[in-house]
């Protein structure tokens, strides 16, 4: 059972600046928040049969009010679990790995801020390169 975890805890503290102070995540592109273009390529990967989407723990009620305006207009059509992430990158990944079912064997860990996941399985470890322009783009 393959789980993708969506970390968009982080503070994105560059383009914030230059966005006149707006999370990096909760930015729009396509009328939805960063995170949600995240959720609708992880959601249309067959094998994906859950999410895990990390939010920012300081920003929690936003982001949860934001996930379910998405979630009404858009469902992703597989279990979306929420979680606050944490201090640090690896916070965040602990957090979302708590998160995760009891079923689940394996998990991709995607860092919605650089494009790039990680697909944990057994003892091996794989990068892939996911964007919105990637070969994942079939799954559109």
């Amino acid at each position: 059972h393959l789980w993708a975890i969506i970390l968009a805890a982080g503070r994105g503290e560059r383009l914030s600046r230059a966005a006149g102070g707006e999370r990096k995540q909760f930015l729009r592109a396509g009328g939805v928040p960063l995170f949600w273009r995240s959720v609708r390529t992880l959601s249309r990967i067959p094998e994906v049969q859950g999410l895990v989407l990390v939010l920012p723990p300081d920003d929690y009620d936003r982001a949860k009010a934001l996930v379910d305006d998405c979630q009404a207009a858009e469902a992703p059509g597989l279990p979306l679990r929420l979680t606050p992430g944490g201090a640090r990158r690896q916070d965040s990944v602990a957090a979302g790995l708590s998160a995760l079912p009891g079923a689940c064997d394996a998990v991709l860990v995607h860092e919605q801020q650089h494009g790039v996941a990680v697909a944990v399985q057994s003892s091996a470890v794989h990068v892939l390169h996911v964007t919105e322009v990637s070969p994942l783009r079939q799954y559109s």
